[in-house]
């Protein structure tokens, strides 16, 4: 029994609430932005990539769930769900503003904070290439540049986009 064929149909059932949604979302994204403290710069290649990679599955996996969601209820609720999440993940819902520690103080929460401004500014747009902005962030912060970036963050985005198709596919 592999993740899809146990996990999958408890995940979707959970995010029909978006609160849970969120809640699962959120943990996914401070494990994304630890692993992402926790490399090295140095890297090049997968070893760059790797973590991220790792990440835009995960995160892929909870868009095509989110889209499945939307997709099956009525137009005003499947919006309905989505500000609530794109609010709570943003946390903008009831005013709060989520401040920007530095870099160097607390890489993971940086990561969090600078992606939950990139929700808060794009909605949607932001959770379906959030491996990939959020390695942008990690690259620009420990000044990784050049074409190893470039290719590893089209290589991560395009990762979490091909499993969120996936999941859509295996939810039908």
């Amino acid at each position: 029994m592999n993740w899809r064929t146990a996990l999958l149909p408890v995940v979707r059932a959970v995010s029909e609430d978006p609160d849970a949604y969120v809640v699962v979302r959120e943990a996914v994204t401070r494990q994304a932005a630890e692993a992402l403290a926790a490399m090295k710069p140095d890297g090049t290649g997968n070893t760059l990539s790797t973590p991220a990679e790792n990440s835009a599955w995960a995160l892929g996996n909870l868009d095509g769930v989110a889209a499945d969601v939307v997709s099956s209820l009525k137009s005003d609720r499947g919006r309905e769900w989505q500000a609530a999440v794109l609010a709570d993940l943003s946390r903008t819902g009831e005013g709060e503003k989520t401040a920007v520690p530095a870099f160097a103080e607390d890489a993971a929460d940086y990561l969090v904070a600078r992606w939950r401004g990139d929700v808060a500014a794009e909605g949607a747009e932001a959770l379906e290439r959030q491996a990939a902005s959020m390695f942008g962030e990690w690259c620009d912060a420990v000044g990784v540049i050049g074409t190893a970036r470039e290719e590893a963050a089209e290589q991560i985005e395009r990762g979490q986009r091909t499993a969120g198709r996936g999941v859509l596919m295996d939810l039908h």
